[in-house]
């Protein structure tokens, strides 16, 4: 599907004619003087098809079988976004909290809650640094994303 935009097989003869039969209006409108041609018309299809099909797939880099799966699924990664995503900075974090955190129940008096939101920023920018250090000294990586964040607020939350 990735590489060719269909699935082989997929319609039989009678439903391929349905979709030429659906397609056949566009497809005078955008190829003027094109010979309609039960093949034209389904390659027309097809070509809308990969043209407005998106799909999101996530992978994570680090696990082992990710350089195995790009090599045997080339289609897969021939025309794709990569986002890498960044650590995010202490003030995003500490936005984050407050915005978190704001309307939650926390035995604090209001003028502690701004040092609360940037205590919790400050300590995830702390364990970041930690787990660059171990993985410099031990060869291990340990990642912390910001999924790993916002699961430490929500436990704070439970608290």
């Amino acid at each position: 599907v990735l590489a060719t935009g269909e699935v082989v097989g997929l319609f039989q003869k009678d439903e391929k004619e349905a979709v030429c039969a659906e397609v056949r209006k566009d497809f005078l409108r955008d190829v003027p003087g094109g010979e309609e041609t039960m093949l034209n018309l389904y390659s027309y299809f097809l070509d809308r098809l990969r043209d407005h099909l998106h799909v999101v797939l996530c992978f994570s880099p680090l696990h082992p079988r990710f350089a195995i799966r790009a090599q045997m699924f080339p289609a897969v990664f021939s025309a794709v976004n990569i986002d890498w995503f960044l650590p995010w900075p202490e003030d995003a974090l500490v936005a984050v909290s407050g915005s978190f955190l704001r309307s939650s129940q926390i035995d604090t008096s209001d003028e502690n809650r701004p040092r609360l939101y940037s205590l919790m920023g400050s300590f995830h920018s702390m364990v970041r640094d930690t787990c660059l250090s171990y993985s410099s000294r031990m060869r291990k990586f340990v990642y912390v994303t910001p999924r790993s964040y916002l699961c430490f607020i929500e436990y704070y939350q439970k608290l």
